[in-house]
């Protein structure tokens, strides 16, 4: 337990808010992905958003890696990250909409495929 008024000292934020939770879907369903042609500034970026703590910054890597992972193999950091960020997305949201684990993350998971299969439709 930590005192309300220190969360921000120790890096804690609120939970998301449904809202918040429909902006990841939307996230992970939109056609924007963005690619990088150089490992280390992808990674670099990637880490970045993940350091922001928020999950909509979580689920636009989950998305980018995702992409990623469809074209080659993932490096074992980048792996690591992609298994991260869907572990986030996933125990939060879980948590929010009051659903289990497995369902949660299959609707993610069907979401991120819709998005990409749009980019890869064009």
């Amino acid at each position: 337990m930590e005192p309300r008024s220190n969360t921000t000292n120790v890096g804690l934020r609120r939970v998301v808010t449904k809202r918040e939770v429909e902006e990841v879907f939307d996230v992970l369903k939109d056609t924007k992905i963005t690619l990088y042609d150089d490992w280390k500034g992808r990674f670099q970026e990637n880490s970045d958003k993940m350091r922001t703590g928020s999950i909509t910054e979580v689920a636009r890597v989950f998305k980018s890696l995702s992409h990623l992972a469809l074209q080659k193999n993932l490096s074992y950091r980048e792996r690591r990250m992609l298994d991260k960020a869907k572990y986030l997305i996933v125990s939060e949201i879980a948590e929010v909409e009051r659903l289990p684990v497995d369902q949660v993350e299959a609707k993610i998971d069907r979401a991120v495929a819709r998005g990409i299969k749009q980019v890869r439709d064009r």
